[in-house]
């Protein structure tokens, strides 16, 4: 095959039976690791006919004498993250066809400035692994249904260097009518952050740990944390007999890349105060100021309290990273 020969385009409305064609070609293995939706004649006629909304799903087809030889779809267009996945015949593989239907599917997601793309991919798909691995994508952990999840950037990530920003200092009120700060982690703060970890109960402590605790590594991560521009970090406080006490924790991480993780632990005595929501909602605002479009959040599967939270701010699952923990993303 000659690349004169082959054509990628949207799925149009004539296409149900080159699409039903394509299913009846692929081998029971190949048809085993893509059957996207239902492939019954019904389903197609609908699917071709509905393609042209393309709200949720926007569907590809690599066309070769007018026989759709892959299929190529980006689901879940309402979420932060678009979800492909793609087949190529039997017959075709090795053509080059699945490069060419795959970079088509990325730049349709690039030119609706989405700035990451995902992929669930079976473990025994190892040619779809190779695949995607070659073109950038990278394993990030596991969907829902099992699948190696991969993901892309679908934008530069920034070459220039991030400046140092201005320290922040802002006052809010506790539900319990309680006032308290959300400020800059300062130089001077190991001691307080020290005490922050040390109040928090095991249990706490096992669904929050950043970093190592020890007083020397706090020590050093205030003192560094004015000069890093690759991190952005926060603390919650009020004043408890004349003396600051944190109560809250929360920070950008890596701003440099394309998606910034997010951290964030608040302190057993100031759970249910709405500290934990305020947090998230300035660090959202504040990833804007960076530029960033997603942001990214591990948690604990067991941490149901952190992830009714999450989910209410607008962070939502996409499966679970390499350590075995819920994986969240956040639109912006």
């Amino acid at each position: 095959m000659t690349k004169q020969t082959l054509a990628v385009r949207p799925l149009n409305g004539d296409d149900a039976a080159r699409l039903s064609a394509f299913f009846r070609a692929l081998s029971p293995d190949a048809l085993s690791l893509f059957t996207p939706h239902s492939i019954s004649p019904e389903a197609l006629e609908r699917i071709c006919r509905e393609t042209v909304d393309m709200t949720h799903t926007a569907r590809l087809a690599a066309v070769s004498d007018d026989r759709i030889v892959g299929y190529g779809i980006l689901d879940e267009l309402y979420r932060p993250v678009p979800i492909l996945s793609l087949g190529i015949l039997d017959a075709y593989a090795g053509c080059g066809i699945g490069k060419m239907l795959l970079n088509a599917m990325l730049d349709w997601a690039r030119s609706r400035d989405y700035v990451l793309a995902c992929a669930a991919v079976p473990p025994r798909n190892v040619r779809a692994h190779r695949l995607l691995q070659h073109d950038g994508f990278y394993q990030v952990g596991n969907a829902m249904n099992g699948d190696m999840l991969f993901m892309y950037n679908l934008v530069p990530q920034s070459a220039e260097s991030l400046t140092c920003w201005e320290p922040v200092a802002i006052s809010y009120t506790a539900r319990s009518g309680k006032p308290y700060m959300l400020r800059s982690l300062r130089e001077d703060d190991g001691a307080k952050l020290d005490a922050f970890f040390h109040s928090m109960s095991p249990a706490s402590i096992a669904f929050f740990t950043p970093h190592r605790l020890d007083r020397a590594s706090l020590d050093t991560l205030c003192r560094d944390t004015q000069h890093d521009p690759m991190d952005d970090r926060f603390v919650a406080v009020w004043t408890v007999d004349g003396e600051e006490r944190v109560i809250g924790y929360v920070f950008l991480r890596l701003l440099d890349e394309v998606v910034t993780s997010v951290g964030i632990g608040v302190a057993d005595e100031a759970q249910g105060e709405g500290i934990g929501r305020v947090m998230l909602t300035f660090l959202k605002s504040r990833a804007r100021t960076h530029g960033k479009h997603v942001l990214r959040l591990i948690t604990h599967s067991t941490n149901y309290k952190a992830q009714k939270l999450y989910k209410t701010c607008g962070f939502e699952q996409y499966g679970t990273a390499t350590n075995g923990e819920l994986l969240m993303f956040c639109p912006l």
